[in-house]
Parts: C-alpha cells; structure tokens; sequence
C-alpha cells in the first residue's frame, strides 16, 4: 500500500480513479488524494439537461464516505446558471468543505433558474461556510449582490493570494475590507466597482487589475 501512496499524486485523476476502483483497500486509500484534485461543475444551455444530476452525484459519493471525504476536498468551482435544487447542494457541499484551498463561483443572481427560495434563504448560511474556510488562498466570486461579497470578505481570515470579484453594477470598493490578506495577496482583480485608493499597503501584491 505504501508504494502506492508515493504513485498516487503522479497518475491523471481518469487512471487514479481507475485504479482506486479496483478494490476497496485501494479506494480508502486513493479517495483523499481523488478528491484534492480540482473538480468543475458548469451548466449551460448548450450542454445535456441531465449534466446538473452529476452535482448531486457528486455529493451522494461524498455523503457515501463520510463526513471526512469533504475535509479532503481543495479546490471547486462552479460555473453558469443553477436551479434551486442544485443551488441547495452547493450550500449543502460548501458547508462541509471547510478546508477548501481554491473556491470559484460565477452564478450571478440574475443568471439563476427557478430560484425562488434558494438564494434568500440560504445567503447567511453560504456567507457563514466561505467565511469559515481558514486555508482558502484562490477566492474568484462573481454575484449580483455587491452585499454579498462584503460579508464574506469582512468576515474570512484566511492566507487569501488571489482574488477576483465581479459584480452586476458599479458598488462601492471592497478594498477596505482587503486588510485582512494584505500580507498575503498577490493578485487582485475588481470588476465593476468604484476604486478610489488603496488605503493600505500590500507588500506582496504583483497585479492590482480594475475592470468596468
């Protein structure tokens, strides 16, 4: 077993997968380093209707191993228009993935299908998962409500080193609440809000970038 641990983090995650499946000694012991590998969900119009149930897949394999296979878990991103029910498991995942190292999430509000719950009553709850990952360094947040970045930037300690956030509208500069990564951010870019100054310095900061 020890020799595969060591072959593990060099195979393709199709051959890892493979491999893993082969037997269940294996697969306990492949399944942290499967699920540290980036995983992307989008859904678009011009994709199969049935590719959201991969989502829900998804978090049914998690749910299978454990509360732990979460933990395991270092980079997601999601991408294009959700309905309610697949929003509900992204909070249901974004809740328990707590030691997530990159989180990208572009599914602005205006773009969501059939939400007509979702949004409002799960906000505080997503707000309180993102804020809690302490070993986030990757945070690209694309959201129609400008509020929502706030919150979850006053709130987040973590070694953030990227940073991208987009918002529907001009919204007041978020930049304030930037202290909080000062010593470590690298790469920032803003789109869509109004900068004035950068009111600290950020020692470390390569690329500053203001879209509008």
């Amino acid at each position: 077993e020890d020799i595969f641990l060591y072959m593990f983090p060099m195979l393709r995650t199709r051959t890892l997968f493979s491999l893993i499946s082969t037997c269940r000694c294996l697969l306990y012991a492949g399944l942290p380093t499967l699920l540290s590998r980036p995983f992307f969900f989008s859904y678009s119009s011009s994709i199969d209707p049935a590719t959201p149930m991969v989502l829900q897949s998804f978090y049914d394999f998690l749910t299978f191993f454990g509360p732990n296979s979460f933990l395991d878990l270092q980079s997601l991103e999601f991408s294009g228009p959700l309905k309610s029910a697949e929003f509900d498991i992204m909070a249901d995942i974004l809740k328990l993935a707590t030691n997530l190292r990159s989180l990208e999430i572009d599914t602005c509000t205006a773009r969501f299908q059939d939400l007509s719950y979702s949004v409002l009553d799960r906000r505080e709850e997503i707000i309180k998962s993102i804020s809690s990952m302490a070993n986030l360094r990757n945070l690209v947040f694309i959201w129609e409500d400008p509020d929502f970045c706030h919150f979850i930037l006053k709130r987040l300690h973590a070694p953030l080193t990227r940073l991208i956030l987009e918002v529907d509208d001009n919204s007041t500069s978020p930049l304030p609440l930037l202290s909080n990564f000062q010593d470590t951010l690298e790469d920032v870019l803003l789109q869509f809000f109004t900068i004035t100054e950068l009111p600290f310095s950020c020692l470390k900061l390569t690329r500053l970038s203001l879209q509008y």
